[in-house]
């Protein structure tokens, strides 16, 4: 069968096609879009300790020989990851805490690598007192004068000087240190004081201000001329 075409039939073929494809477009614009709510799968590769933590066990502790303090407790030292080896952190005194007791960090293992607990006050007194020494057991002759230490500035940091400390029954010197400053704090150091017939040392501690105070003038100059009149009898004697 033969199909006659005319142009007034292709024209309306053709707006018929194009009215049909705005109408398909049309539609598909005016549904809604869907969004995946559904939470990210999580990752189920295990994650790994940092890089610059030790897979490998402290060394045993090292032994620290300290004499009773009274008013202070003996924070043990300990070792320290540093730079991919372990290195030895020495202990230090920590003032007493009424009703608290000190307890000592520690290494525990977690997984395949060692973390650092550290060592914090806790409540309690049942922790091991530390034994008041008796009166006479101080010193009772005058320190020695202060050795002379040459320490070039350092910024940022106030230098505390050494001092003489009394132990197993004689003078030793005990080296100073470096501190961190404190904002409008200045270091006042500790000294050595006569009491009835033995010397106690006062601590040194953090005051408001930003002047050092001077030393103690009276306490210095009897401090001195004891030991220009040991050093005198010592001379005279060994003339005899």
């Amino acid at each position: 069968m033969r199909i006659i075409t005319t142009p007034s039939l292709l024209r309306g073929l053709t707006v018929f096609a194009l009215a049909s494809s705005l109408a398909i477009a049309s539609d598909a614009s005016a549904q809604p879009k869907v969004r995946d709510h559904r939470p990210d799968k999580p990752d189920p590769r295990p994650k790994g300790p940092p890089s610059d933590v030790p897979r490998e066990a402290p060394p045993p502790p090292r032994v620290e020989k300290q004499a009773a303090r009274a008013g202070f407790v003996w924070a043990a030292g300990r070792w320290q990851w540093r730079g991919g080896k372990w290195e030895w952190l020495a202990g230090h005194w920590e003032r007493e805490r009424a009703g608290k007791k000190w307890r000592d960090g520690r290494w525990d293992r977690q997984g395949d690598h060692w973390v650092y607990v550290d060592g914090d006050w806790t409540d309690g007194g049942t922790a091991t007192p530390v034994p008041t020494p008796p009166p006479d057991t101080g010193p009772r002759e005058a320190p020695p004068s202060p050795r002379e230490e040459k320490i070039a500035a350092r910024k940022g940091f106030v230098y505390i000087r050494g001092r003489w400390d009394w132990r197993g029954g004689k003078w030793e010197w005990q080296a100073g240190r470096w501190e961190r400053e404190r904002a409008g704090k200045n270091w006042r150091d500790g000294r050595w004081e006569q009491k009835d017939n033995r010397w106690v040392f006062v601590d040194g501690e953090w005051s408001d201000g930003t002047a050092q105070p001077p030393d103690r003038p009276r306490v210095r100059r009897r401090i001195d001329r004891i030991g220009r009149a040991r050093r005198a009898s010592g001379s005279s004697t060994g003339r005899s």
